[in-house]
């Protein structure tokens, strides 16, 4: 919970935490999401389009 060092002080870093353990969390696969992503990036290379920001503009 790297976000609990963005905290002020004691009172900020207990509502933030209390805060962040309120929410039910969703298991992922961080390997394959990355794995999923290359495999993305790869096939769009393939056919001539780099991913990035611009898709978003």
């Amino acid at each position: 919970m790297n976000k609990l060092n963005r905290a002020r002080d004691e009172e900020s870093s207990t509502q933030l935490r209390r805060l962040l353990t309120s929410f039910l969390w969703v298991p992922t696969d961080v390997a394959g999401d990355f794995e999923g992503a290359a495999s993305i990036y790869r096939a769009c290379r393939a056919n001539g389009i780099t991913p990035g920001i611009s898709l978003l503009a």
